[in-house]
């Protein structure tokens, strides 16, 4: 489900309830919208080609279903500790942010299979997280 601005405030509840893919990519998002979707639901979410510095702690603490966690292309510098709520999470998407190190909580999202790092300013990846850091991983 593609939403932009008018969409999103035209969702009716029903639409709300059933929601499991959500694109607010691009959308130019400083923060993100006080939301009534059931995160739960939601098991692909796309705030890439955004302005956003930070993700709320709660809004991964309620993502407990998502499997795609798109966030490339943003400014964020960290992410939230409740990133290791995301155990099912298997895709990881933070290329071309500012991130220099990530939250040892990572290590609890056992099923993550691909994650994407590129331009950012890592400089190490936790132990447990099974990837290594190549040179090429920080640039272009």
């Amino acid at each position: 489900m593609r939403m932009n601005e008018t969409k999103r405030e035209e969702m009716d509840q029903k639409d709300h309830q059933k929601a499991e893919k959500i694109d607010l990519s691009g959308l130019y998002l400083d923060s993100l919208p006080n939301s009534s979707l059931n995160l739960a639901a939601i098991t692909k979410l796309d705030l890439s080609n955004n302005n956003l510095e930070l993700i709320p702690e709660s809004l991964t603490a309620r993502l407990l279903n998502v499997v795609v966690l798109d966030v490339h292309s943003n400014q964020l510098r960290v992410l939230p500790n409740s990133i290791g709520c995301l155990s099912k999470l298997k895709v990881l998407n933070i290329s071309g942010n500012l991130i220099e190190s990530l939250p040892k909580t990572i290590e609890d999202c056992r099923q993550l299979e691909e994650a994407k790092r590129k331009l950012n300013k890592l400089t190490r990846l936790p132990t447990a997280m099974g990837f290594e850091l190549s040179p090429a991983q920080n640039s272009p």
